[in-house]
């Protein structure tokens, strides 16, 4: 009896929110064995860490048995260097200190074939968890014998930043050891997260912008869900069916409640919003005008939580932390954290090599990009001019050395002069001393000439070191203005960069929103020609249904009339079924037409999958349609031009897609 009791009360703490509970009977043990803490039934372990299993679920292992769930959240499909960007805030905020609208970047660690992304728990880190990584003391402490309770799926809280980068500490010591490897063996359909090479995935706190693109929902929404205040909700569902927050059909005990009873954003990440409030790695910045203040401040919480009201339940919800609160770490019963798993930047030589050249070409004018604000390769062209004023620098400094050892020269020149004539005036003076009175005379204005000769001499020399002064300070002005133009040149092609970088931004939202057009005009030509074609059928059927006029005698003049009327209006209907299909056909062959004319096909075809994927999740209706014009737009580049022709193609194919 006493154990039907526990199991009834077991079962009523366990229970998810949609009306099923798990029951843990008394008489099943959680452990394994001694030593092997929370090593519980494969079935039982579930529950504790993963309640709502999923197939795309990244399950990561940690020590003595347990595992954590992550959820891929992708970010871009090109190149490394092409980060996402993104609105995050909103207008409708409480603070605009803190939430007022923000433009955002963001690119995941990770790459598979649908493009880059980054790993982020799946739920809120629970007791269990928490208590696993604790005691793990890097690999030299031991496991414990608890046997795991309901308590222990309750997220936790009541901890400190530092206490959060601890557990990342902590765990990211595990995934980088040996004992990892040997725990993939133990926990079914775990893996080890890495760069496919040799890098594992390390854990640590999520980013303020890896957390507000997760919780509105990243590439699994439309742009204008994402934009909302709230990720969208299922038919006929609230907030009170997402989220733990203070308030009626909610938690109204202000009590912590386990992970994962509520249903998930359309990510699949449970309790984003309420709940624990959660901690971020980066420090606070407040927000102003469309961008981050600079002050950084303490750390960011964001989500809101089980004392927060509903009207706090918005993925723009941000507020600043002091790391220590009179003397001691701050800390919060209604305050815990998610896990992230990433990788460095570069792992290899070889990448930051190839990432450096990247990272030259960014910003660069292609010559073909003419089209959609292309600037004729403005960028090739400043660095030409950077070049010539290199050249023209190397060949100033090329001439003041010249006329520097000019000068050197003349100045030794003029001193062996000197030298010469003070010999020769030595040898004179010895020459008149031995020569007669008569000759002293003439010896006398000998060595007077000498002596001017060497006063000129000397006088050339002091002339020819002022040239060369003067020289060397023309030569040292120029090479200063030299460099002043070419750091100007080179701020000025930093600033282009960056304004190319942003038009081939805007460039590539407006190929995105002509790409989605094109496939809602497409389907819209399928569902016009099925109306058509059912039309066609209707006429068909009424035609075989004798006109009551004409049940009597088919020839009588009320048959003839009625059926001449009947005539007319299937003729009138027609005509108008007709119409809506070579409005929208007409209307499709326009978008076509000026789509090609406004961008590169190169362009337009690297946003294929980027237009799929802003459908969110209702890109399995229009994608088709999308690829369809955009194999319509790549066909007319080269097709003739018989626009009825391309008209009965195009409704062709895309009454095809409408299965």
């Amino acid at each position: 009896m006493a154990v039907s009791l526990l199991s009834k009360a077991l079962a009523k703490v366990l229970s998810t929110g949609s009306g099923m509970a798990v029951i843990i009977g008394v008489g099943c043990s959680l452990v394994l064995g001694t030593g092997n803490a929370y090593a519980a039934a494969e079935k039982d372990s579930a529950m504790f860490f993963n309640p709502k299993p999923q197939d795309d679920d990244v399950i990561v292992p940690m020590p003595c048995k347990g595992f954590m769930v992550f959820k891929k959240v992708y970010t871009s499909n090109e190149d490394k260097l092409h980060d996402k960007g993104f609105s995050a805030g909103s207008n409708n905020a409480d603070s605009l200190l803190t939430q007022a609208p923000n433009s955002r970047y963001i690119q995941g660690a990770f790459k598979d074939k649908q493009g880059y992304y980054y790993l982020i728990g799946k739920y809120e880190l629970n007791s269990a968890q928490y208590d696993i990584l604790s005691s793990y003391d890097l690999g030299k402490g031991k496991c414990s014998d608890k046997k795991l309770s309901p308590k222990d799926r309750i997220a936790k809280s009541n901890i400190s930043w530092f206490d959060a980068l601890e557990i990342t500490r902590q765990y990211s010591h595990f995934l980088a050891s040996k004992a990892a490897q040997q725990a993939l063996t133990e926990v079914k359909g775990s893996q080890l997260p890495s760069d496919g090479a040799k890098t594992v995935a390390f854990a640590r706190l999520p980013t303020d912008s890896e957390w507000e693109f997760a919780a509105r929902g990243g590439n699994r929404v439309t742009s204008s869900q994402f934009s909302a205040d709230v990720f969208p909700f299922e038919n006929g569902k609230t907030i009170a069916d997402y989220a733990w927050y203070k308030g009626k059909g909610s938690s109204m005990d202000g009590r912590v409640q386990i992970i994962g009873a509520k249903l998930p954003n359309p990510l699949g990440i449970y309790d984003i919003l309420g709940n624990v409030s959660e901690m971020m790695l980066d420090p606070f910045y407040a927000t102003r005008t469309g961008r981050l203040h600079g002050q950084s401040g303490g750390y960011i919480v964001r989500g809101g939580s089980i004392f927060s009201g509903q009207d706090g339940m918005i993925t723009a919800y941000r507020s600043e932390r002091a790391y220590f609160t009179k003397g001691n770490e701050t800390k919060s019963r209604d305050m815990g954290m998610r896990l992230v798993l990433s990788i460095p930047f570069t792992n290899s030589i070889e990448e930051v090599r190839t990432l450096k050249e990247q990272v030259a070409k960014l910003g660069n004018d292609d010559n073909s990009d003419t089209k959609g604000g292309g600037n004729l390769n403005t960028i090739a062209e400043l660095d030409k001019i950077i070049a010539e004023q290199k050249q023209a620098q190397q060949k100033a400094e090329q001439d003041r050395k010249a006329a520097q050892n000019a000068a050197e020269q003349a100045r030794k020149e003029a001193q062996k002069a000197a030298e010469l004539a003070k010999e020769e005036v030595q040898k004179a003076t010895e020459l008149a001393q031995k020569q007669a009175d008569s000759d002293i005379k003439q010896a006398k204005l000998e060595q007077d000439k000498l002596q001017k000769e060497l006063e000129l001499s000397k006088k050339e020399l002091e002339l020819s070191q002022q040239e060369v002064a003067k020289a060397q300070k023309e030569r040292d002005d120029l090479g200063a203005y030299l460099m002043s133009m070419q750091q100007n040149l080179h701020k000025l092609r930093a600033n282009m960069i960056e304004a190319n970088a942003k038009k081939e931004e805007m460039r590539d939202r407006a190929i995105v929103s002509n790409l989605r057009l094109g496939g809602y005009l497409c389907s819209t030509i399928a569902r016009e020609e099925i109306a058509r074609e059912r039309y066609a059928q209707r006429e068909e059927i009424l035609r075989k249904v004798p006109l009551k006029e004409c049940r009597a005698d088919s020839q009588s003049k009320e048959c003839l009339k009625a059926t001449e009327q009947q005539e007319l209006k299937f003729k009138q209907d027609r005509a108008l079924v007709d119409h809506m299909v070579d409005y929208y056909v007409s209307y499709y062959a326009d978008h076509i037409t000026d789509t090609m004319n406004t961008f590169d096909y190169k362009f337009i075809k690297e946003q294929l999958k980027n237009a799929q994927q802003s459908l969110g999740k209702n890109e399995g209706t229009l994608s088709e349609y999308i690829a369809q014009f955009l194999n319509d737009l790549d066909k007319h580049q080269t097709a003739g031009r018989d626009l009825e022709a391309n008209k009965k193609l195009w409704i062709k194919q895309c009454r095809a897609l409408k299965h």
